[in-house]
C-alpha cells in the first residue's frame, strides 16, 4: 500500500495566543515558548466537520487523477462528527458520489488516529476488489474546549486531512500499535450527566499535560526504540504527532534524533489532532521527489499510540488549503 496523495483543509480564520487577554502577558509569552504555538486555525460557526472532509477528499481525488468509482473504502477518524446519529462518514460518502457498496467506516480516535487508520486501511484494502481507499482524519477541536481553559485553548487548531492510499504489493508497512486505558483521564471529555446525550454546558475536553509528557517518554519512546533497534537502514524522516514543543522535543532528544529529520509544524498549524502527521508530511517536498524511509508516530487520547515504518514511494500530490 502506498500513499498517493494528501490534501488538508484548514480554516481561514486565525487566532493568536499572544492576543489571549485573560492570560497575563508574561505567562502568555512563556506559554507560547513552551508549547511552540502562537497561531491557531479556528473553524467558523457555519462550518461542519463534513464540510472539511468532503473538500479534502474532493481535492485529493482530483489532484491525484483517481476515478472515485475505483475507491472501495472510506475511513473517517474524528471525535467531532456532525452529529451522534447517524455517523458522519455516510454523509461524506454520499456527497463524494462514491458507490453505495463503498465500505464506509467511522472511528472515534484522536491524535494516534492517522497511524491506526493506515493500519486498518492496509488490512482492508488488501481484501477489496478496488485499488484505492480514503483515510480522512481530523477534528474541529475548538468546539470541545472551554474558552477560558489555558490548558487546551492555546494548543488546538481545527482541520481535516484526506489521504488517498493505493494498493502496491511491493510496499511493506511495519506497524506497532498500543493502547492503555489506565490513564484515560489524561485526555477526556464526558457528558455533564454521564449519559450518552450530547455534550453541553460544562462538558469540555480536559487535558493533563504532565501525564501526556510522561506517557510520551514511558510508552511512546520505547516503541520507537524497538523500531530503531530493528532497522537495517536509517530513517530519512520521522513524522511525529504535533502535540506540543515541550513534548515533541523531549521525545526527540530522548531518541537522539536530529531536528532536521523530525519536522515540526506547530508554529504554523498548532495541534490539529489526527491531522497533524499528514499535514506535516505535506510540507516536505522531498517526499514527492523520491522514495524515502520514514517513521510515523501518533499518540494521545486513550491513551493510545501507533508507530509505523515504511519505504514510501514518492507521493504524487500534496495540498494545504484554507477555507
Amino acid at each position: 500500500m502506498k500513499i498517493t496523495g494528501i490534501s488538508t483543509q484548514i480554516p481561514r480564520l486565525v487566532a493568536y495566543n499572544h492576543d489571549i487577554d485573560w492570560i497575563p502577558p508574561s505567562l502568555r509569552q512563556r506559554l507560547i515558548e513552551v508549547i511552540g504555538i502562537d497561531k491557531r486555525h479556528i473553524a467558523s460557526a457555519h462550518h461542519k466537520l463534513s464540510d472539511f472532509a468532503v473538500m479534502a477528499a474532493e481535492d485529493v481525488l482530483s489532484g491525484s487523477g483517481v476515478n472515485r468509482q475505483d475507491v472501495g473504502i472510506i475511513l473517517l477518524i474524528t471525535q467531532t462528527g456532525d452529529q451522534q446519529v447517524p455517523n458522519t462518514v455516510i454523509d461524506v460518502q454520499t456527497k463524494l458520489g462514491l458507490t453505495n457498496d463503498t465500505l464506509s467506516l467511522e472511528l472515534n480516535m484522536g491524535c494516534s488516529g492517522f497511524v491506526h487508520g493506515l493500519h486498518i486501511m492496509e488490512r482492508l484494502l488488501s481484501r477489496d476488489s478496488r485499488n484505492h481507499g480514503l483515510l480522512i482524519c481530523g477534528d474541529l477541536s475548538s468546539r470541545l474546549i472551554h474558552d477560558k481553559d489555558s490548558g487546551t485553548v492555546p494548543l488546538f487548531s481545527d482541520g481535516v486531512s484526506a489521504t488517498l492510499v493505493t494498493k502496491q504489493h511491493n510496499v511493506e508497512w511495519d506497524f506497532k500499535i498500543g493502547n492503555n486505558g489506565s490513564n484515560r483521564e489524561a485526555i477526556s471529555m464526558r457528558p455533564i450527566d454521564n449519559s450518552v446525550r450530547a455534550f453541553e454546558g460544562s462538558g469540555y475536553l480536559k487535558l493533563d499535560g504532565h501525564q501526556i509528557l510522561n506517557f510520551g517518554l514511558k510508552s511512546v519512546v520505547p516503541g520507537i526504540q524497538l523500531f530503531q533497534n530493528e532497522a537495517s537502514t536509517s530513517i530519512d524522516y520521522y513524522f511525529f504527532h504535533q502535540a506540543s514543543k515541550i513534548i515533541n522535543d523531549s521525545i526527540r532528544n530522548k531518541l537522539n534524533i536530529p531536528s532536521d529529520k523530525c519536522p515540526m509544524t506547530l508554529d504554523r498549524f498548532g495541534n490539529m489532532s489526527s491531522a497533524t502527521i499528514p499535514i506535516t508530511m505535506s510540507t516536505i517536498s522531498c517526499l514527492q521527489e523520491k522514495e524515502n524511509r520514514i517513521m510515523l508516530c501518533g499518540f494521545g487520547t486513550g491513551l493510545s499510540w501507533g508507530t509505523a515504518v515504511v519505504n514510501l514511494p514518492s507521493i504524487d500530490y500534496f495540498s494545504i488549503c484554507e477555507i
